[in-house]
């Protein structure tokens, strides 16, 4: 009886480790895909992503603040063949399967502008579809877990990769929503300054319409009365 209580208290034990490994290693997992920055006129930026041959990434940008809202834009592989290019766009996505290993270059150009630079939101997810990333480790073996610890793995492992796989679309539509509010917003204070400067420059306009009309009128008034002095 102590032998099987015992056995029991260490499968729930091992239960529980596996519990916080899969946890922990799905929260170390949900790293930042994605960033903003500001690209300078007249200069062009590029970002590097080392990826297997298989790997499947989806990337997008937008821009959020600068001028036209505009910029050049190209995803080559590590063999400098061109998968995906833009002109002068001011939003763009590719979705694409690694052929070749090695660093993949995505670049931004705003060297057609010599005023305004470019706020520019980026997204970046690679899926390496490797859905059993504790193959591998001995931890995992049959040898060392019990069968009733290593089914409960099992649906754990599957409901954390789920949990995992939810959480990253959850941080992507949020941070494609912050980018789309901080570009429209950016157009919002755009058209509220040029619509200040407008109401201010029209109303100078009736200011010096009205003293130039009251000042010839008063002259009207002083020619006309010399002739009956």
């Amino acid at each position: 009886m102590a032998a099987a209580r015992m056995a029991g208290s260490l499968a729930a034990t091992a239960a529980l480790l596996v519990v916080l490994a899969l946890v922990t290693s799905s929260v170390q997992a949900l790293r930042e895909p994605s960033f903003s920055f500001v690209l300078p006129s007249g200069e062009e930026e590029c970002f590097f992503e080392e990826m297997a041959a298989g790997e499947k990434f989806e990337f997008e940008f937008q821009v959020i603040a600068g001028g036209k809202l505009e910029l050049d834009w190209q995803v080559l592989s590590p063999e400098d063949d061109e998968i995906s290019s833009g002109e002068r766009e001011t939003e763009g996505f590719v979705e694409h399967v690694a052929t070749v290993t090695g660093p993949y270059e995505f670049c931004f150009s705003n060297e057609f502008s010599h005023t305004s630079s470019k706020t520019v939101f980026l997204l970046l997810e690679v899926h390496s579809g490797n859905d059993d990333e504790y193959s591998d480790d001995p931890f995992w073996s049959e040898e060392a877990l019990p069968e009733e610890v290593r089914k409960a793995v099992s649906n754990l492992q599957g409901a954390t990769s789920r949990m995992h796989k939810d959480l990253n679309t959850v941080i992507n539509i949020q941070d494609h929503l912050r980018a789309r509010e901080a570009r429209h917003r950016s157009i919002a204070e755009s058209n509220n300054s040029m619509v200040q400067f407008y109401s201010v420059a029209h109303c100078l306009g009736f200011v010096l319409v009205a003293t130039l009309q009251v000042v010839a009128v008063r002259r009207f008034f002083k020619t006309g009365g010399n002739p009956g002095a």
